[in-house]
């Protein structure tokens, strides 16, 4: 962590979610951000784009080789 320091800085670390305040008094709202996100489970799995057929991974929204939405693919029995 030391050479990472060294390297971005102190505010700065890539591959990891940040929460930041403009407001002091929106601290105890930043705490519960990362609260949930830490609490959240880690979704693993593949799904199949509906469009082209490419294998992406469960939690992405959209795939991630023509763009195509994964709604369908991700809740199939939702009404469209």
């Amino acid at each position: 962590m030391n050479m990472l320091k060294a390297a971005w800085g102190d505010f700065f670390y890539p591959g990891l979610p940040e929460v930041w305040l403009i407001n002091e008094g929106d601290l105890e709202r930043g705490r519960a951000v990362v609260s949930k996100y830490e609490s959240s489970p880690i979704e693993t799995g593949v799904v199949l784009c509906p469009a082209c057929g490419e294998e992406n991974p469960r939690n992405f929204q959209l795939c991630w080789h023509c763009g195509a939405g994964l709604e369908r693919a991700l809740h199939p029995d939702s009404p469209q």
